[in-house]
């Protein structure tokens, strides 16, 4: 423990602590938004919806428990306030469940690559159902596990072992992720793959690249928690310093986790983007202004469609632009759908063709 006397350290913690608060308040409502914008797609299989979601409510449970820590460094207590209760129980209850969830993530990016031709139409929950429960208990399990004083190597060693699988997995991960950008590129050999087929290959490389900085971020806590471990086990000095650092760096990387998951997969950063205007516009922005530019721009369109579309774009909606369904891109067309529209209304009013 710090001594009483140590100003450095408690002016340390007392400002780390206040940080860590900073980035908890900002990573709360992002875990709350990313699993409401996860639950509401449908360009995502039900398996890894369900795996970002429960990843999501896993870091809000470990948001919230080092909230509470933090308010209680900053009102009462900077050092004895990180061992209290049942914050602490509440915080690593997040922390062990998301430590888990990375196998079954690896389990079902295996499942979408061998099953490709069918994966796409399997909607049950029996996946889901089966893998829940089970991270649930071997995370309260560790949980109990680690109140119990005696069992300081059983920590090491399971916290050590998660993470080598951890780094073997987040490798098998990324072959996986080019494994099936290869079949993309190459293309099927003897045969046309079906619709579901092209459709589960471009989700698997979506989610490839969207997952791949979160997997980043989540073996880097694996590190700093088997680092804490060690360093308390083997006494080195400066451990009630390197405490809050790693604490801190968690959080941070915690929410790292929930902005690269929306960044990197465009369909959700579409949507985000979406939420945020609505957000804005709700708050901020005053009605008559926003009548009054929608009234002149459809004044200035000479079919109303067209300028719907145009207020579609506005809000980043595209009502016939093609998009890349890999990089959720504007794709370059030559069907000119404006000036279409405009022939057939000039057709139109030209009256029938006489005889």
């Amino acid at each position: 423990m710090i001594a009483v006397d140590d100003g450095f350290a408690l002016k340390l913690n007392i400002v780390l602590a206040l940080m860590e608060l900073l980035i908890n308040l900002a990573s709360l409502p992002a875990s709350a938004l990313n699993s409401f914008l996860v639950a509401r797609t449908q360009l995502i299989h039900l398996n890894m919806k369900f795996i970002l979601v429960y990843q999501s409510a896993c870091l809000l449970v470990r948001g919230f428990g080092r909230f509470i820590i933090c308010l209680g460094k900053l009102a009462i207590d900077p050092i004895n306030a990180e061992h209290s209760e049942p914050a602490r129980t509440i915080y690593l209850l997040g922390v062990y469940n998301r430590n888990f969830l990375a196998h079954v993530l690896i389990i079902e990016r295996i499942m979408a690559t061998v099953w490709l031709s069918t994966y796409e139409k399997q909607k049950r929950w029996l996946f889901s159902l089966l893998w829940s429960p089970l991270v649930f208990f071997a995370a309260l399990f560790n949980i109990i596990m680690m109140g119990n004083s005696t069992s300081t190597l059983f920590n090491i060693v399971t916290n050590s072992s998660i993470l080598i699988i951890g780094l073997l997995e987040f490798l098998l991960f990324v072959w996986i992720w080019h494994f099936n950008r290869r079949i993309y590129i190459r293309g099927f050999q003897n045969r046309v793959p079906s619709l579901s087929e092209k459709y589960q290959l471009s989700e698997n490389i979506r989610i490839g690249r969207q997952l791949t900085p979160a997997l980043i971020c989540h073996f880097l806590c694996l590190f700093m928690n088997v680092l804490k471990l060690y360093w308390s086990q083997f006494e080195v000095p400066g451990y009630d310093y390197l405490l809050p650092v790693t604490t801190l760096l968690g959080s941070f990387l915690g929410l790292l986790i929930e902005i690269t998951t929306i960044q990197f997969h465009p369909f959700l950063k579409r949507h985000l983007c979406r939420v945020l205007y609505r957000i804005f516009a709700f708050f901020c922005i005053q009605q008559l202004s926003r009548s009054n530019r929608l009234s002149s721009t459809l004044a200035q369109c000479p079919d109303r469609r067209m300028g719907q579309q145009n207020v579609n774009n506005r809000l980043g909606r595209s009502s016939i632009a093609l998009q890349d369904i890999i990089s959720g891109e504007v794709m370059p067309t030559s069907m000119e759908p404006e000036r279409h529209f405009a022939l057939l209304q000039k057709a139109w009013n030209a009256g029938p063709i006489p005889k």
